[in-house]
């Protein structure tokens, strides 16, 4: 009975941690995202989505599981925020600052939160990363369920093509990437997995144009289409 009692006590304290990380890692940065792009566009998004490697690096230093930190990264630290600082230009009263972009840098320091709590308290525990991934997807459903009553309870139509989209975005975008995320951090480090981020820049730059024109020309539904297929 003792023994039943601990196991008990273990997974609760494992659920528990399961429910921060998909806390911080995915209903906070995702309601964050769907704020802030409502006033930015997704180039700007993408750039300020890949501070999260900075925040990471700086959270490391800060909790200890960054030590030696080289003349080069810290350089490379501060010329990463002052990249961000000339992103919002506050000197200049058209610079990108405001509260999407907040938001946004707000979503990327959530997921290098996120990933040093995974990194401290789910991984390298005897648990394998497909049942941590799936268990920290599912309490992100239970969290962002809380939210729908805030954008009205009015039923919505979704056609064939909007469901296609998400269960891509779904199952590729984040199911998928998150048990690869959780297999990066076991190998790497929380610090180093967050380095992905820098791709995120390349892909939104990219894209971006690409579907405003399409959205534009042909309706919403035919731009989100080949969007989001790309992105995934």
């Amino acid at each position: 009975m003792p023994r039943l009692g601990a196991a008990a006590a273990r997974d609760r304290a494992t659920w528990g941690h399961v429910v921060m990380a998909a806390f911080f890692c995915n209903a906070l940065p995702f309601a964050m995202f769907s704020l802030g792009q409502q006033t930015i566009d997704s180039g700007v998004a993408g750039v300020l989505n890949a501070t999260t490697p900075l925040w990471s690096l700086l959270i490391g230093v800060v909790i200890g599981s960054e030590r030696g930190l080289r003349p080069v990264r810290l350089a490379g630290l501060l010329l990463g925020f002052a990249g961000v600082v000339l992103i919002f230009a506050p000197w200049q009263t058209t610079g990108q600052v405001g509260w999407g972009a907040l938001a946004i840098v707000a979503a990327a320091a959530s997921y290098a939160v996120g990933f040093a709590y995974m990194g401290r308290n789910l991984v390298g525990k005897g648990i394998p990363t497909i049942s941590l991934s799936a268990a920290q997807l599912i309490a992100a459903t239970g969290l962002t369920a809380l939210t729908l009553p805030a954008g009205g309870l009015t039923p919505i139509d979704i056609g064939p093509k909007t469901l296609v989209v998400v269960l891509i975005l779904g199952v590729v975008a984040t199911g998928a990437t998150f048990h690869l995320t959780y297999r990066l951090i076991a190998a790497e480090g929380a610090t180093n997995a967050a380095t992905v981020g820098y791709l995120l820049p390349v892909v939104s730059v990219a894209l971006g144009p690409s579907c405003s024109a399409r959205s534009s020309a042909s309706g919403s539904s035919p731009g989100w289409w080949s969007c989001s297929s790309g992105s995934a």
